[in-house]
């Protein structure tokens, strides 16, 4: 529902004890209770509320309605100030936030949240009363918590509870109530490490949690060996692999270095297995981003653990297994590039992206649409100056939004080489391509993918830890600059990623052997810009001279939006960061990440995802 600016009832002599007692608060009850997530409760509340008589004087259907809405907002439990988020932004308004309370609706939920008893519902109502009220009232947030607490941990209910337990975390610590911090780790670490609870996934789950936000220091041991011990237990080697990275978290953790690396070294060994496997397959491209992932594995152990154990003849064998498969992988490359049809993506965006599981969404929002290729910008420009030459006749000067004179570009000659005049050209077709690219596929698409997709902080960064592009260690930043923006924040995505580009650059390149760094006379050491690595003849082999064409002229060249460097020196203002470039650089960003997360996913995955993708009928959409 959106937004109402005024209150359409009374609620001053409101019956809270007749509301909670009637048939439809206690069918709502009975029906969202065992879904356990907000959004069921916003569901059936909206289902009662239209069953309701708004005539019959007893506000049930309003009241009904507040909280569907109270229940449709999107917590995003990290944050301490401001935690909901609309559930749906349009164009032309969104969904109810706390703000838009008015003081009457304020005084029916402090009415309400002493007569309901789910938890759920006395959390949201607790959370958001100590939000709005003024002057603020501890015990509301007490309550929150409380009723947080008594929310079911269990495999069956982890997904649907997982953020309000970081809730009662980030609230208590909030409130400097060490209590009940110490109370919500306790029942964390009785589940965690009870002996009836083998759910791998939802094990792993807890133990990040309490990882995550510093409750387990003094009992890192008995987690990393309890973790340890489930490696045995679990079938699938994905899940293994996630069991093995949370262990040696716990293992580092408590400064169990050995321990930590075995667990790294039979990540990247299960890896390499996967890699193997899929190439018996004929899957070379998903076998090569399996590689990448035990390669990175690999590398993340610290030069002094390695001796002993071939961890370098590892990396190096590993390193000569991807070169062999080469020219499979671009043959593959070409083949999946032909069966997905993306000319018609950019007129039917909304449609294609829309209704799609979320998987699938983002492979199409991170493929459609792509950059033809520098040849093919290359031969329209040349083209163009052939059939309109006396466009090109003049030279052209580039100023900054503030009068500085960024570039001047050479005119044409009918006899000379005309370079020059060609990248400038080359250039202007990929600065169309941006901008139609950015607001007839990118925005659009974004739009829907946030009002039908909720992804937070931490699925970004499942996504960046498994994609080998992104460098280790910089999983978190990635996640945070990519969530910012998928949330519509430029000013932090851009601010966080491109820096974060840059380094992904110099970490692979200095992994293929290339010098990313200078010595001056005095024998001090310093990094190359992106610029200049970019310029590297290297660069091509590692990224390709279509990635590398993307990164030069959006990111470092006076040509175009040159953003790293104009951001760099304080002169990237705050209406560039929405501009269509800045836009793109966010889901170019997002489209490394995500593709090369897509190559190393095992084959039969990858084919379910496909096939829903054309079900119904809709594989022209793409």
């Amino acid at each position: 529902m959106m937004v109402v600016k005024e209150d359409v009832f009374d609620f001053s002599d409101f019956d809270f004890s007749g509301f909670v007692q009637g048939d439809l608060y206690k069918n709502a009850m009975s029906a969202a209770s065992s879904r356990f997530d907000y959004w069921a409760y916003c569901e059936e509340f909206s289902k009662v509320a239209d069953l309701a008589k708004s005539s019959s004087g007893t506000g049930h259907k309003e009241a009904f309605c507040i909280l569907a809405d109270l229940c449709g907002m999107m917590l995003y439990p990290e944050l301490k100030q401001n935690p909901f988020k609309p559930m749906l932004v349009l164009p032309k308004g969104r969904s109810m936030l706390p703000e838009d309370l008015s003081e009457q609706q304020v005084s029916f939920l402090g009415g309400l949240i002493d007569a309901v008893d789910d938890v759920f519902v006395k959390a949201r109502l607790g959370e958001l009363l100590w939000l709005v009220e003024k002057p603020k009232n501890r015990k509301r947030a007490l309550t929150a918590i409380d009723s947080y607490l008594q929310m079911p941990l269990s495999s069956e209910a982890w997904f649907g509870v997982k953020e309000c337990w970081v809730r009662a975390i980030v609230l208590s610590k909030s409130l400097r109530d060490f209590d009940r911090v110490n109370l919500v780790r306790d029942r964390l670490f009785d589940v965690l490490l009870a002996d009836d609870v083998h759910d791998a996934g939802f094990l792993v789950g807890i133990a990040r949690l309490l990882r995550v936000n510093a409750l387990g220091s003094d009992r890192t041991a008995e987690v990393a060996a309890k973790l340890e011990s489930l490696v045995s237990e679990v079938g699938g080697e994905e899940i293994k692999r996630d069991v093995l990275e949370e262990a040696a978290e716990w293992f580092a953790l408590g400064g169990a270095s050995e321990q930590m690396v075995d667990c790294l070294i039979k990540i990247a060994e299960s890896y390499e297995n996967d890699a193997e496997n899929c190439i018996c397959c004929g899957a070379n491209i998903v076998a090569s981003g399996l590689f990448d992932m035990a390669l990175k594995k690999y590398k993340s152990i610290p030069s002094k653990k390695r001796v002993g154990r071939g961890v370098d003849d590892k990396i190096r064998l590993i390193r000569i297994r991807r070169q062999e498969l080469g020219e499979d992988i671009v043959d593959e490359m070409k083949e999946i590039r032909h069966s997905i049809d993306v000319t018609e993506f950019v007129s039917k965006i909304r449609v294609a992206v829309s209704s799609r599981d979320v998987f699938v969404a983002l492979l199409m929002f991170a493929s459609g649409n792509q950059f033809p290729g520098v040849d093919k910008a290359r031969n329209q420009a040349i083209h163009l100056l052939n059939k309109y030459p006396v466009a090109w006749l003049f030279s052209s000067c580039r100023y900054s939004s503030d009068g500085r004179l960024l570039d001047v570009s050479p005119c044409f000659e009918p006899f000379g080489s005309n370079d020059g005049v060609i990248e400038r050209a080359t250039v202007e077709n990929f600065k169309i391509y941006v901008n139609f690219h950015s607001q007839a596929f990118i925005y659009p698409a974004l739009m829907v993918l946030r009002n039908e997709h909720w992804l937070s902080v931490g699925d970004f960064e499942c996504l960046a830890r498994e994609s080998p592009i992104v460098p280790f260690g910089r999983e978190r930043m990635w996640a945070i600059g990519l969530h910012a923006g998928y949330e519509g924040d430029f000013v932090v995505a851009l601010h966080v990623l491109v820096p974060q580009i840059e380094n992904m650059v110099r970490v692979h390149l200095k992994a293929a052997g290339v010098s990313t760094s200078i010595i001056d006379p005095e024998n001090l050491e310093s990094e190359k810009g992106l610029g200049a690595l970019v310029q590297s003849p290297e660069a091509v082999k590692v990224f390709g001279v279509d990635l590398l064409f993307e990164l030069k002229y959006l990111l470092c060249s006076r040509l175009y939006k040159n953003i790293r460097n104009e951001m760099a020196h304080g002169l990237f203002v705050y209406e560039d960061c929405y501009s269509p470039e800045a836009l793109y650089c966010w889901w170019l960003a997002f489209r490394l990440m995500f593709v090369t997360w897509w190559n190393g996913l095992a084959m039969e995955r990858q084919k379910e995802l496909v096939e829903s993708m054309v079900k119904g009928g809709r594989e022209s959409d793409c």
